[in-house]
């Protein structure tokens, strides 16, 4: 089988894409021959080799598909809930308003704002850090020596503890 640069998969890329949008119910045979009579390059390829192109042609149109969806309905959303905040804050900010409703519309606006939030955290424009710790320093010789100690006294068994309370010494007798 032969091996193609980048440059030259990416060109076989462009010309078999091109031949798919054209006719989208080409066979990989059908493709073959299409390529091998091509006016301006004729080309030669495997059906494994088109094969993979192809299904990298359709994974990408997909991906950007699915993309494109997201960003066109997150947009959206995003335009709504920025247009009903204004509503929402003209009315906050009227006079005339029963104070009842202020305090709907306060909730509102609030929930406005965690449901875009959320929808922008699902999409994975956030990414949400939830049960991780990030430490950016480490600990001194003697932080460290004071924590082991911490953690010692915190774990060591009870009995332990009231011997050592009752000798005063840092190790506690072993009794019965």
């Amino acid at each position: 089988m032969a091996q193609y640069s980048p440059e030259q998969t990416d060109e076989f890329r462009s010309i078999v894409r091109s031949m798919v949008v054209r006719k989208p119910d080409l066979s990989i045979r059908q493709l073959q021959e299409l390529l091998s009579k091509n006016p301006r390059r004729p080309v030669k390829l495997g059906k494994n080799f088109l094969g993979k192109l192809v299904k990298e042609i359709h994974a990408r149109r997909s991906e950007r598909i699915d993309y494109y969806t997201v960003n066109e309905v997150l947009g959206k959303f995003e335009d709504e809930v920025q247009e009903l905040k204004e509503i929402l804050l003209a009315l906050i900010q009227t006079r005339d308003t029963p104070p009842m409703a202020k305090v709907v519309a306060v909730k509102e606006y609030r929930q406005s704002s965690l449901a875009l939030i959320d929808k922008l955290f699902d999409a994975g424009i956030f990414e949400k850090k939830l049960g991780t710790l990030d430490v950016e320093r480490k600990l001194s010789e003697e932080e460290s020596k004071l924590l082991d100690q911490a953690i010692e006294y915190a774990f060591r068994p009870k009995q332990n503890k009231e011997d050592s309370a009752k000798s005063g010494t840092e190790e506690g007798s072993s009794g019965t």
